[in-house]
């Protein structure tokens, strides 16, 4: 009996460290990235996306996505580290299954947006936004149905169609 319970305990504590790790694993790439010269980095905590979701830019879908966001990390790499971090982030995705939901290429250009999903519910968003010179990396944390983001998509959609119009 007493074999079963440790058994037990011990592969709870593997389970719940793993989580844990997985968890923190963003966190140590923006630390360690955030850290090093010509590199920027960003953070903004839930109180953060409070109140930037108060700002008044028009854009409802926008803010409500600011509301139900936790977190939100940004780093700019405009040297030859891009190698380097694309390394750690495909690890990352790769360590807590995020699913590529989609891909844009414009010649050099190229963004990509991966989400962690659980019951029809996006907890984590990373956008990879690269050309030659740089990456930008956009990490969201949150709680978000998919008709928030499907939402999102749409009003930026009819507002490029806008543009096109007018020019």
């Amino acid at each position: 009996m007493k074999t079963k319970i440790f058994m037990l305990v011990l592969v709870l504590s593997f389970v719940c460290t793993g989580t844990i790790h997985a968890q923190k694993s963003f966190d140590k790439i923006f630390k360690h990235y955030k850290k090093q010269e010509n590199i920027i980095g960003i953070k903004i905590n839930k109180l953060g996306c409070k109140i930037l979701s108060w700002t008044d830019v028009g854009d409802k879908a926008g803010s409500d996505f600011l509301k139900k966001s936790s977190s939100l990390r940004i780093l700019v790499v405009e040297d030859d580290r891009n190698n380097e971090l694309q390394t750690d982030l495909a690890e990352y995705i790769s360590y807590n299954k995020l699913e590529k939901l989609m891909e844009v290429m414009d010649g050099d250009d190229a963004v990509d947006m991966y989400i962690l999903d659980k019951n029809e519910v996006i907890h984590q968003l990373l956008f990879v936004i690269s050309d030659k010179k740089e990456k930008v990396v956009l990490y969201v944390e949150g709680k978000y149905p998919f008709s928030m983001i499907q939402e999102i998509i749409a009003d930026n959609s009819k507002m490029k169609a806008k543009v096109k119009k007018n020019s």
